[in-house]
């Protein structure tokens, strides 16, 4: 309210775009209305700063953590445009000329100052969905070999019209069913001697996931040869192992499913073995 009344009062006849704060400088009640505007400015950003900066070591969130500090950036960047104003202001009325402070020097802080706040509104809100989004699409992506070799054990009933015009994380769910799916169907295939041979031939320094989605990789190549032949289910079968194994890595199974020439070493050294012991026994 005090704005409007101080600049109702002025006389201001001659609109001035980019020095309105130094020509109006000594106008009657247009000085008043300069001074209220750059000081309520001033405050509010001293009051906001002060907040943030106690605020700030209570933060755990990165995405929140890295909003707060475009804040506490963009209302510094506010103080340097209030602070060249102001002494703009004090020069005119002692007598100098620092106008270029008021119309060269505070305007890129001030748009400094509204990009900064936007930045820091906006990032808590949209870092964390870009993340996830980010997650979804390289876990989709990785689970596209795995998918690939098995999507014939499942048959979709929707066009990849469809789901190419479904949300990405509804197609990352379709994806993972499908292929909890076929592994269900290809349990009776599941050798468990075959996983557990194979991982103890996996190549020395792989991770416990690596050997162990090699090794699922190797098991279900061989599940799917069999069930693609026909052949009849194992009567070995334990279906808890590998089964909840290559449940639980369906991630590292796929990743391992990119180096086919390994998978096949590995296979042809089981057999190798498998021959030697029948062999020997």
């Amino acid at each position: 309210m005090a704005l409007w009344v101080t600049f109702l009062l002025a006389d201001v006849p001659e609109p001035r775009i980019y020095d309105l704060d130094t020509y109006y400088a000594g106008t009657p009640w247009m000085r008043e209305h300069i001074l209220l505007y750059l000081s309520a400015h001033m405050v509010s950003s001293l009051v906001a700063t002060s907040m943030l900066w106690k605020w700030f070591p209570r933060i755990e969130n990165r995405w929140l953590k890295s909003g707060v500090v475009c804040l506490q950036a963009g209302f510094a960047s506010g103080l340097v445009f209030d602070a060249a104003k102001l002494t703009a202001l004090t020069a005119r009325w002692s007598g100098h000329d620092w106008d270029v402070l008021s119309t060269r020097a505070a305007p890129p802080f001030a748009l400094l100052e509204a990009v900064l706040v936007a930045v820091g509104f906006i990032v808590p809100q949209v870092g964390p969905s870009l993340q996830n989004r980010i997650h979804e699409r390289r876990e989709y992506r990785q689970l596209r070999p795995l998918w690939s070799a098995v999507r014939d054990v499942v048959p979709s009933t929707l066009s990849p019209r469809s789901v190419r015009r479904m949300p990405l994380g509804l197609r990352l769910v379709q994806r993972q069913q499908r292929i909890h799916d076929a592994l269900r169907i290809l349990a009776p295939h599941l050798d468990r001697d075959l996983y557990r041979r194979a991982r103890r031939l996996a190549p020395e320094g792989l991770g416990e996931d690596e050997a162990r989605g090699l090794a699922g990789a190797v098991t279900v190549r061989a599940a799917l040869d069999a069930h693609r032949g026909d052949e009849p289910a194992r009567a070995s079968l334990d279906r808890r192992e590998p089964g909840a194994d290559l449940s639980d890595h369906i991630d590292a199974i796929s990743q391992a499913l990119r180096h086919p020439h390994l998978i096949d070493s590995i296979r042809q050294r089981v057999t190798t073995t498998e021959s030697v012991d029948t062999d020997v026994s």
